[in-house]
């Protein structure tokens, strides 16, 4: 136990609600004779797509109810929609999209409360996709000229008023759609001048609640696949989150006719029963040959692992014989992945293990006390001739794989046992290459989110790697060995202008997890080949290959960044497309176990880089706070640790230690005279989330810092007031004050919704006095972490002596009928002055504050 632990907050009071702040005033929509003189053609654009379906299924299948699936694109928003389908005869909801804001125009724009127009402001989007047939096209007609001559709504339509109203256009959802994002392109590269080959695909189906239906459409899939010269390697259903997905194989030439720059002719890319079409998003990692002349220190004195695990590893196989990780690791290999998993191709699932473990091998630090859980989900490449790389296998659903897995380790199947149920956080250092982040929830992100709930249980995933370095040699270059100037400024601009290009990778998005971007920071002291130079920026910033948020509904990602190794890099030849290079296997960077190239060297080590090891550096840390949590039980008011999950806790504390630091300042230069200047706040969490973590600073405290921890849990419409005592100095003014507050917490998910997130959660910190310096308030409470940081050199709160953070829950997506467990952590932290301990004067008064009243007759 530390010298000085952290302490507990007394348990919260009930109070009344905040008032969630936003809104902003309305829309204002087009006139109704607008809309009927717009919506009218459109409308007979969708009958006609209808019939000329019904005539060619006539010739082809004439037993079968033509249905078209149709978009409606409304500005607004609408109330009780998905009940109102039902009224529909014909018509089945199928999904609803989150869609950024658009910009105004003159028929739909926002405005005042006054009703003046609001110049500059989006208008808020939504997508709903039906599937409807004649009938129901005829109803919604019917419904739409009771709209036009303004007649009252049968029964229960009522919705329907709404949606003619905020409409802006209707149509089909077309081949364009289920290719959007496809990474087709990408994969036709890697095959480029092969046709004889395959490419890996995976089909979205629309999800069908009815079971005969979803039979029925993977059916007409299957027989489209075949007459392609195709086969159907794999079928996946998951209901609770309405996936339903077909792992196919598709010839060169098949996919070559499905990709615009190929071929108008879209064969199976027209299929109505196809929500998406796209390459397999594979998993896939590389990690360099192992180098002889990387010295290892020596071993760190070994422990004794504990047999429960905390952690779990989702990764490669690991070479469990390698002595830095050998009698740490309990390896569950159902699959039989080791049969396939050779020793010297077994370099990622041993890196990360060894991470985990140890740390950087760099600087080595105390091992984790348990053993970890390591369940294999990758195997080498067998299209990859360097030898390097591993892929989930071809034909498998990573999202089928993942649910099989947290299934095995959690609850068991029946005739065995669970695998690991002590596992409360697992690491997936890991992205799906062809699945950048855009508009929607991947299939992975939202089983994620979906497990998170059910079993409480955290997930820590990577950010994702971008191996191209973006933009040409920094301007500040003279020669290929120059420095960068200004702390990477020419670096980090190149960044802001390719950032669209280095998006989040799958499942990054997710909302319940943590993910984790990669600092350019590690523990090398090893210095690169001569013709190499260490890329110019400094600890605190991003690494130039990590990628980069926003998130789901613009909310804060990466949630923060830890070490990624430094990386050296060369200049090419000037006026070459890029002109900067960089080695994966060369020094500096994270130092890690790996295969050996020599004959039966157990303790070989290669240099890696990127936000797979940052990741696994957060799994490391969250075993440490795991091990907190079990010695805060016994800490004065450390019974609430028992009330919330322990995944919770861990979750607060990790995003609890991320900090802007010096990066505040770089940010601010760097955009100086950008088009991003007076968004900064929004550019800087787009680029390193809530910061750099430093962990250790919320494992324990010190006389000038202290750290408080409370918790709950709170139904919709309720809140909590907890209450944080101040130390006498906090009322002074003339030196430097800092407040940190986080709180997290897991949400149930409404995947019949376009939020997702059932339960939004959010602290005000109304008696506060030093304002906001980080994180857009707006920007943290679109997740499920708000991170925030208050600074100044005034007084902190009013002279009561107490700060009060009110703790709110509403539901955000439909309804809420569950209680939500939260965690929040606090941290008061002044400028150290002599004689005062700040520590001890708030230990004391929380002690006071816990015993109870006596009694008065």
């Amino acid at each position: 136990m530390a010298e000085r632990p952290l302490l507990m907050l007394p348990i919260p009071g009930d109070r009344p609600r905040d008032e969630q702040p936003g809104g902003g005033g309305n829309i204002r929509f087009p006139t109704k004779s607008k809309q009927v003189q717009r919506l009218t053609p459109e409308f007979k654009a969708l009958h006609d797509a209808l019939d000329k379906r019904r005539a060619s299924l006539q010739i082809s299948d004439p037993g079968v109810v033509p249905e078209e699936v149709a978009v409606l694109d409304l500005r607004g928003t609408v109330d009780d929609f998905l009940t109102a389908t039902k009224r529909v005869p014909g018509l089945e909801w199928l999904a609803e999209v989150h869609a950024d804001d658009v910009d105004a125009d003159d028929d739909f724009f926002p405005v005042t409360e006054e009703g003046n127009r609001r110049p500059g402001a989006p208008v808020p989007r939504r997508l709903f996709m039906v599937f409807l047939n004649h009938e129901a096209l005829t109803q919604l007609i019917r419904l739409f000229r009771r709209f036009e001559k303004d007649e009252e709504m049968p029964s229960g339509t009522m919705p329907w008023k709404h949606v003619f109203a905020q409409l802006k256009t209707v149509r089909t959802w077309n081949a364009t759609d289920r290719l959007y994002e496809s990474g087709l392109v990408e994969a036709l590269a890697e095959v480029e001048g092969r046709d004889g080959q395959v490419v890996s695909c995976e089909l979205d189906l629309w999800f069908r609640n009815d079971a005969e239906k979803r039979t029925e459409a993977e059916e007409r899939v299957h027989s489209l696949v075949r007459h392609l010269g195709g086969e159907t390697t794999k079928s996946s259903v998951i209901r609770e989150i309405r996936y339903h997905a077909l792992s196919v194989q598709l010839p060169v030439t098949t996919i070559r006719r499905l990709v615009p720059r190929y071929s108008r002719n879209m064969d199976l890319a027209d299929c109505q029963d196809l929500q998406y079409f796209r390459a397999a998003g594979q998993m896939s990692v590389s990690v360099a040959d192992a180098d002889t002349r990387v010295a290892l220190s020596s071993l760190p004195p070994r422990i004794k692992p504990r047999q429960d695990p905390a952690v779990a590893l989702f990764d490669g196989f690991p070479l469990t014989r390698h002595v830095r990780i050998r009698d740490y690791l309990i390896v569950d290999d159902p699959d039989d992945y080791e049969r396939v998993c050779i020793s010297d191709r077994r370099r990622h699932g041993t890196a990360m293990a060894s991470l985990v473990i140890h740390g950087d091998l760099g600087a080595p630090g105390t091992p984790v006390s348990r053993r970890v859980y390591h369940r294999p989900i990758l195997q080498p490449d067998p299209g990859d001739i360097s030898g390097r790389a591993e892929c989930v296998p071809s034909g498998t659903p990573v999202p089928d794989l993942v649910w099989r897995a947290v299934h095995r380790m959690l609850v068991g199947d029946g005739t065995q046992p669970p695998s690991a149920p002590s596992v409360a956080v697992v690491g997936l250092a890991l992205g799906l290459r062809n699945r950048p982040f855009a508009r929607t929830l991947s299939p992975l992100a939202r089983l994620l989110d979906w497990l998170s709930w059910k079993h409480k249980v955290l997930f820590i995933v990577s950010a994702g790697n971008h191996a191209a370095l973006p933009g040409p040699a920094p301007p500040s270059w003279t020669g290929p060995l120059k420095k960068f100037e200004n702390e990477g400024r020419a670096h980090l601009q190149s960044l802001a202008a390719a950032t669209a290009q280095r998006r989040l990778l799958s499942p990054a998005e997710s909302v319940n997890s943590l993910t984790v971007g990669a600092e350019h920071a590690d523990e090398s002291s090893d210095i690169p080949p001569r013709g190499w130079h260490i890329f110019g920026v400094s600890s605190g910033l991003p690494s130039p290959i990590s990628a980069h948020g926003l998130g789901f509904r613009r909310s804060v990602k990466p949630d923060f960044l830890l070490p990624g190794g430094r990386i050296a890099i060369k200049e090419t030849l000037p006026g070459s497309p890029a002109r900067m290079t960089y080695d994966r296997s060369l020094a500096p960077g994270q130092r890690v176990a790996a295969p050996s190239t020599q004959p039966g060297d157990l303790d070989a080590a290669v240099h890696t880089r990127g936000t797979s090891g940052a990741t696994a550096l957060a799994v490391r840390s969250a075993a440490f706070l795991h091990d907190l949590l079990d010695d805060l039980r016994l800490e004065p008011g450390g019974h609430i640790i028992g009330a919330v999950p322990p995944s919770i806790w861990i979750k607060t504390l990790l995003a609890h230690a991320a900090d802007w630091g010096k990066a505040t300042a770089v940010f601010r230069d760097v955009l100086a005279g950008t088009t991003h200047q007076d968004k900064w706040r929004n550019f800087v969490c787009r680029m390193i989330g809530y910061g750099a973590a430093n962990v250790d600073r919320v494992r324990h405290c010190a006389s000038h810092r202290v750290v408080a921890l409370g918790g709950g849990e709170l139904e919709h419409g309720k809140s909590h007031n907890h209450r944080f005592p101040l130390p006498s100095v906090a009322a002074s003014g003339g030196y430097w004050k800092k407040v940190t507050v986080t709180l997290s917490w897991m949400t149930p998910v409404n995947p019949m919704h376009q939020n997702w997130r059932r339960a939004k959660l959010w602290f005000d910190t109304k008696t506060l006095k030093i304002g906001r310096t980080q994180a857009d308030w707006r920007m943290v409470r679109r997740g499920t972490v708000q991170h925030e940081v208050f600074e100044g050199d005034g007084a902190i709160a009013p002279s009561n002596g107490v700060l009060e953070i009110h703790v709110n829950c509403s539901r955000d997506a439909g309804t809420l009928e569950a209680s939500v467990p939260y965690a929040l952590a606090v941290t008061l932290e002044m400028a150290e002055k002599p004689g005062v301990d700040i520590y001890a004067q708030v230990r004391a008064k929380l002690e006071a504050m816990r015993v109870p009243v006596p009694a008065t007759n």
